[in-house]
């Protein structure tokens, strides 16, 4: 999936688009542009989809959820997906997330921070382990896919891998 075009007339428009983008060795992070406005005090909009201007182009967006981690050390996932393509967005608190390409078995820890307004993509093909770093951290996701059985493929990431 390429990453869209973001030419747009509106000045609204400039929450829609990244601030900046970087691959990282096994997905994608987007820098993302809080709007805060000075009439509208202790208070923030973060644009995480807009389908008129898609962080990456042909990503559909065909489900949404949340996880909410309890406990400092909880994990998600260690797994990849073969048709699955997924953004994560902390909402609350900060992760770490696994990646590793099960084909050669390159390995990557990315740091997701809510306070730093970023999302990471995880492409199909690429297994992944989110673990919480705080107490009660919530983690979006938004995917092209529903979660179904047959497209959840365990992996266990270990640093040793």
């Amino acid at each position: 999936m390429k990453e869209k075009s973001q030419e747009s007339s509106n000045p609204m428009d400039e929450y829609s688009h990244p601030i900046s983008a970087r691959n990282t060795e096994l997905g994608r992070l987007f820098i993302l542009k809080p709007r805060q406005r000075p009439e509208k005090p202790g208070r923030s909009l973060r644009v995480l989809f807009d389908s008129r201007f898609p962080l990456i182009e042909d990503f559909k967006s065909e489900y949404l959820y949340t996880v909410i981690f309890e406990k400092i050390g909880n994990q998600a996932g260690n797994h990849y997906h073969k048709v699955k393509f997924e953004l994560f967005y902390p909402i609350f608190g900060s992760f770490e997330i696994h990646m590793q390409n099960p084909q050669n078995k390159k390995h990557e820890i990315v740091e997701l921070k809510a306070e730093d307004h970023v999302a990471l993509s995880v492409r199909p093909g690429i297994a992944h382990k989110v673990i919480a770093k705080d107490r009660n951290a919530i983690l979006m996701v938004v995917a092209t896919a529903p979660n179904v059985e047959d497209d959840e493929f365990p992996y266990e990431i270990n640093s040793s891998n």
